[in-house]
């Protein structure tokens, strides 16, 4: 077995302490905005990972959550009214999540903040080292997935 870089352990923590603090620090942004890191996340998945309005179990599976999960989360963006969950035409017992226009012209209003929060997060980056990144996150993330997917199935 190849030895592994004594580095990894260093990467693998400092994964989990990213994770950790962007989901503090979003949380605090977006609440100023009445919505939750995870009530953001379904409604980017929902609006950029799929063609068509998808099921609860297919956000569930992008979002590596549970589909109950998801219905919780769904449920509260619908009485904010960023989300409709409507029934599939082709079967009854599927729900799809839809976002409204009432979320579309919100995140719009707010474009200027999303992008001062993103140049503050990033700022230290150069636009190279965002590429870089980007590249080297892709494949990590191709790499979780055979693992994730390989556990779930």
């Amino acid at each position: 077995m190849a030895e592994i870089n004594k580095k990894v352990f260093d990467v693998f923590g400092s994964i989990f302490l990213l994770s950790q603090k962007l989901q503090y620090i979003n949380d605090h942004e977006l609440g100023k905005l009445g919505l939750t890191t995870k009530q953001f996340l379904v409604l980017g998945a929902v609006d950029t990972a799929f063609e068509n309005p998808p099921t609860l179990n297919e956000v569930a599976m992008v979002l590596s959550t549970s589909r109950q999960n998801v219905k919780q989360l769904a449920n509260q963006l619908e009485k904010k009214g960023f989300m409709e969950l409507v029934s599939d035409p082709s079967d009854k017992r599927k729900v799809l999540l839809k976002t409204t226009e009432k979320n579309h012209a919100f995140w719009e209003s707010h474009t200027e903040e999303t992008m001062v929060f993103f140049r503050r997060l990033f700022g230290e980056l150069t636009n190279d080292e965002v590429e870089e990144l980007y590249l080297l996150l892709n494949k990590l993330m191709a790499s979780f997935d055979k693992f994730y997917y390989e556990i779930r199935s």
